[in-house]
């Protein structure tokens, strides 16, 4: 299968906190996740919240070395999925393309994957 991302993408755990952008351009209550993987395209995560393709959502991600970084994306795509164990839950998995990076940002998220995937982790 042909690889659709024009980014490389990391398979790792970062802290976000992300909040829905309502219509007006504000933003609602955040909510605390983290990452199924992140490139400087973007980022897949599960969210509890139900969220659509087309929403837009603000994002805070913590990186390890504690930078934060600040993006707003777009919802491309979500799968939805229950998770049955001890309590059964409703989970998304979403993908989220960047339309707002600061260009510093971008550096400092290129230079986090890269280290990753060149240390091979």
């Amino acid at each position: 299968m042909k690889e659709r991302r024009e980014w490389i993408r990391l398979s790792t755990d970062v802290n976000i906190k992300w909040t829905p952008v309502d219509t007006e351009g504000g933003l609602c209550e955040y909510n605390d996740q983290e990452s199924k993987n992140i490139g400087t395209g973007g980022i897949c995560m599960l969210v509890d919240e139900p969220v659509e393709s087309g929403d837009c959502v603000y994002l805070e991600i913590e990186l390890p070395n504690a930078r934060v970084i600040r993006a707003k994306g777009m919802v491309i795509w979500k799968s939805e999925f229950e998770v049955i164990g001890g309590q059964q839950e409703n989970k998304q998995e979403i993908g989220v393309k960047f339309y707002d990076l600061a260009e510093d940002d971008r550096h400092e998220l290129e230079r986090f994957v890269f280290s990753k995937v060149k240390k091979g982790s």
